[in-house]
């Protein structure tokens, strides 16, 4: 009796360390890691140590990946540790040339399949000032939808703030009618927490309202997650884990500021109306490689740390 005593005892202490020491599946968007072009094997050396699971890269071009064919990417991150799930990525989009559309998402499309991807997601776009324009590219959507699903594969569109302002003079929010004009077995979409945040919105009551479409989140603050105590990431977590999705990455912009920040969410906010290119200096904001890699590795870290800690995050 007492050897079985201590043996449950020593299961028992093995497993509460064991759970203790165990990392959370925490994907990752390249795009927070400022420099990363510079030096592509330090960076993902480090995304792993610090003790992500998976990636959702922006750097696919020309059928490479920072100088890697897919499938040769894809080894590479596997033995880091790693895993590409998901790719922000675009090539040709004319909806005047459908054929020329298509054949060009076809080529994309097997690279990413060739890469492991899960989802291949559209960024941003141009979606138009009046319904007929925007249900013309809900449309093509859908098209290049098929194609991906067909090879098994789940496209996706990620959001910012500007969906969340109403179409030309109607009283319809873009990111209403996009995910209610595009078909569900075809289209899904990324929400990013801190757009939404920035459009004036609630994340969770849009994930309780659109629960079987948008599947994948950004995880975003200002900067490091959970630094500036605006976002409510606690009741996104539990309405996200709630509707049977779990896919996730973080994203962070440049340390800007959040006077700054902003300042630039306001102006994307109004952009759809005003058709207004993105100015100078707020390009630069986006662009500038002032956070060298160190600094974007170890603030990138606080995030992973943050959510690693959270009893919310499973």
């Amino acid at each position: 009796m007492k050897k079985t005593y201590l043996f449950i005892s020593f299961c028992l202490v093995f497993f509460i360390a064991i759970q203790a020491t165990a990392q959370k599946q925490i994907g990752l968007a390249t795009y927070s890691v400022k420099g990363i072009r510079d030096n592509p094997e330090k960076a993902f050396k480090a995304i792993s140590e610090i003790g992500f699971s998976t990636v959702e890269i922006c750097e696919y071009a020309n059928g490479e990946i920072f100088g890697r064919k897919p499938a040769d990417f894809k080894k590479y991150l596997s033995d880091l540790g790693l895993t590409v799930t998901s790719s922000h990525t675009h090539t040709t989009f004319d909806l005047n040339d459908e054929a020329g559309t298509l054949s060009a998402w076809n080529k994309l499309l097997d690279d990413h399949k060739a890469m492991g991807c899960k989802y291949v997601i559209i960024p941003s776009h141009k979606w138009g000032n009046d319904i007929e324009t925007v249900q013309a590219n809900c449309e093509m959507f859908d098209k290049i939808g098929k194609l991906a699903n067909d090879k098994g594969l789940m496209f996706a569109y990620h959001s910012h703030n500007s969906e969340f302002n109403t179409i030309g003079d109607s009283e319809i929010k873009y990111e209403d009618y996009i995910i209610q004009h595009t078909n569900p077995e075809y289209v899904s979409f990324e929400m990013d927490v801190y757009w939404a945040y920035q459009g004036g919105q609630d994340p969770v009551k849009w994930l309780q309202k659109y629960p079987e479409r948008i599947k994948i989140l950004h995880i975003k603050d200002y900067y490091v997650i959970g630094a500036s105590g605006k976002i409510d990431y606690e009741s996104i977590f539990d309405q996200f884990y709630k509707n049977g999705n779990s896919d996730f990455y973080v994203e962070m912009e440049n340390d800007m500021g959040i006077e700054m920040a902003d300042e630039v969410a306001k102006w994307s906010f109004n952009s759809v109306k005003t058709n207004e290119p993105i100015p100078d200096k707020y390009m630069k904001l986006f662009l500038s490689e002032d956070n060298d890699l160190d600094k974007a590795l170890t603030d990138i870290a606080k995030s992973f740390k943050y959510l690693n800690n959270a009893n919310f995050v499973k």
